[in-house]
Parts: C-alpha cells; sequence; structure tokens
C-alpha cells in the first residue's frame, strides 16, 4: 500500500472526534454526495445547506434517523444514535 493510500484509509477509518453526520460525510465521500443519497432514499429533495446545518447540530433530524442508521451505516449504528434527540424505547 502507499502512503497515499494509506492516508486515505486512516482518514476514512479514524472517525474519533467526528460527529455522527461527519462520519456520514465520511462514508459517503461528500456533502454533496450524501444529500444525492438522502434524497434519492427519502423522495425529499435535501441540499448541501441542510447537510451543513446537521453538522452543526450534530445530528441527523428525527424523521431521518432510522434512514440514515439502515442504508447509510447499514444497521452498524442505531436510530438514537443518529439522532440522540429522539426517546429510545425501554
Amino acid at each position: 500500500m502507499s502512503t497515499k493510500e494509506f492516508a486515505i484509509v486512516q482518514l476514512f477509518c479514524n472517525t474519533s472526534g467526528m460527529n455522527i453526520v461527519q462520519q456520514a460525510i465520511a462514508r459517503v465521500g461528500s456533502q454533496a454526495e450524501l444529500s444525492r443519497r438522502l434524497t434519492k432514499l427519502s423522495g425529499h429533495p435535501y441540499k448541501q445547506g441542510h447537510i451543513s446545518y446537521w453538522i452543526k447540530n450534530a445530528q441527523f433530524p428525527a424523521d431521518l434517523a432510522n434512514l440514515v442508521a439502515a442504508e447509510i451505516f447499514s444497521g452498524e449504528i442505531t436510530a438514537y444514535d443518529a439522532c440522540p434527540s429522539i426517546k429510545r424505547a425501554v
């Protein structure tokens, strides 16, 4: 593995210090790509500005939490991880 390839792997594998929205961006490649995927999956026209706002809030909106957990993270996180402000089922 070249130094450049190693740096890219490190970038995408080191998610400590990143909020959940930033981790989703790292998985798909860019804010624009995340907005495209969420638009396609949800049917709602999300823009890069939505993503930027969610980064500042460090979470996804509650209505997208299940979609993000299942589709963007392939079930590796829960909806609560995507949106901690939603209530957990007991």
